[in-house]
């Protein structure tokens, strides 16, 4: 018994000695500018895509582009826990215009990691509702896209706007 109980005692000593002293895991490679502007670049794409398919109002977009596993939203006067729920409040949004005619102004990509960005962008949408009213939408997204099986997702956004009406319908 004493043998056991000093084998057991042994292999912990060894065990958080090995622990304690191993040397750590190598800080990922820097990544170059090359791959930097890769991701940036594909994750522009994206963003680009996005303004088209609301230009459309097409909301198949979300459906490709978006992570429902993941997704979060937040339109700066609610929080969207579920995927399901961000989509049905962009559904009756999107339902309210008969035209929009969206693009982007300004916008930045900051590559966090690998497979991980920053997108921000402000945009300028002319909205002609189906009550006929005309209005423009300055827009401000936020979306942090995650590449997941060689596809970026988008897994949060968070936007807000300013509508100033141009006409009443």
């Amino acid at each position: 018994m004493k043998g056991l109980i000093a084998g057991l005692g042994v292999l912990l000593v060894l065990g958080v000695g090995f622990f304690l002293y191993s040397s750590p895991t190598a800080p990922p490679a820097e990544m170059t500018e090359a791959e930097i502007a890769q991701i940036e670049a594909e994750v522009s794409a994206i963003a680009d895509q996005m303004m088209t398919a609301l230009s459309n109002l097409d909301m198949s977009f979300s459906e490709a582009h978006y992570d429902p596993a993941t997704m979060h939203g937040n339109d700066g006067t609610a929080y969207f826990a579920t995927y399901e729920e961000w989509v049905a409040h962009n559904e009756e949004l999107v339902g309210r215009f008969e035209e929009l005619d969206a693009d982007w102004t300004n916008t930045r990509v900051d590559v966090l990691a690998p497979d991980v960005a920053l997108f921000v962008g402000q945009n300028s949408v002319d909205a002609t509702q189906v009550s006929g009213a005309r209005t423009n939408i300055q827009g401000y997204i936020t979306l942090v896209l995650k590449k997941s099986e060689g596809d970026w997702k988008i897994v949060h956004q968070a936007s807000v706007g300013r509508w100033t009406p141009i006409e009443e319908g």
